[in-house]
């Protein structure tokens, strides 16, 4: 038996992210479930990206013209893409004379393929990802009173970037767990920022769910209660050096510092 310990990584990881989005092309589409089909890992780690897209989203239909902006969108990437593809491959070719802009390889099946197609694909992918998941959440702000003031537009369109960004981002790390009193939550943990999501919650009654930050168990803040809707709650937090999440429950208007056990911890892999 082969020692797998030190084995890279299969590079369809990356992809998941922008898979759970269905931004991906056919080509990359393929590559994700033949990394599905082998690595029972990889699917867990797409069902909590699925789930936490889903968690965002709001049971309504979405504005007919929603679809068609983002493909407008992604056209207009695809031609841009194109045009930055060929400056950067120019650049380089200036910097490495040895790399032409028409490279090849040849992948571990034996197949050849450029590289210069591979490098405007992986480009392609995060800005497409990027847009998918602006679109996906442009679904989950809410409209009415409340977002007609501009402070409250300016804060939900701010928040609105930030988890966008996140979910797009390929260093983003996760951490998921079921939580013992039901359901199941996952934070993302991408540039300095946390999207810790939970669906399937228990009701807790006259008590509230509390969610607590920290760079290790013992030295942990409040990131505040949680609003949970249908048994699922989303909320985006700073956590510039957070290793660890936790969420309690809590009497009415939350604690200072925990009361209880948490119900589920989560910890974000370095």
């Amino acid at each position: 038996m082969s020692d797998t310990t030190n084995a890279p990584r299969d590079p369809a990881w990356e992809l998941l992210p922008a898979y759970a989005l269905d931004a991906v092309d056919d080509l990359d589409r393929r590559a994700v479930e033949r990394l599905l089909a082998a690595e029972e890992s990889a699917r867990h780690e797409l069902a909590s990206l699925q789930a936490t897209t889903a968690a965002l989203v709001p049971d309504i239909e979405p504005p007919a013209h929603l679809r068609a902006d983002v493909l407008a969108r992604l056209a207009a990437l695809d031609a841009d893409g194109d045009a930055d593809g060929a400056r950067r491959d120019a650049a380089d070719a200036s910097v490495f004379p040895d790399a032409g802009t028409t490279g090849a390889a040849e992948s571990a099946d034996g197949t050849v393929v450029s590289l210069d197609a591979a490098r405007r694909r992986r480009r392609r992918r995060w800005g497409v990802a990027g847009i998918a998941a602006a679109g996906v959440l442009a679904l989950a702000v809410p409209t009415g009173i409340a977002v007609q003031q501009a402070q409250q537009r300016s804060q939900l369109e701010d928040e609105r970037r930030a988890v966008a960004a996140i979910l797009a981002d390929p260093d983003a790390h996760l951490a998921t767990s079921d939580v013992s009193t039901g359901g199941r939550a996952s934070v993302l943990v991408a540039d300095g920022q946390a999207l810790f999501t939970a669906s399937d919650l228990s009701d807790t009654g006259d008590h509230v769910y509390q969610l607590w930050r920290g760079p290790d168990p013992d030295h942990m803040v409040s990131a505040g209660v949680l609003t949970v809707r249908g048994g699922k709650t989303s909320t985006l937090v700073d956590a510039a050096d957070d290793a660890v999440f936790a969420m309690t429950v809590e009497p009415e208007g939350g604690s200072q510092q925990p009361t209880t056990a948490p119900v589920v911890a989560l910890t974000v892999p370095a």
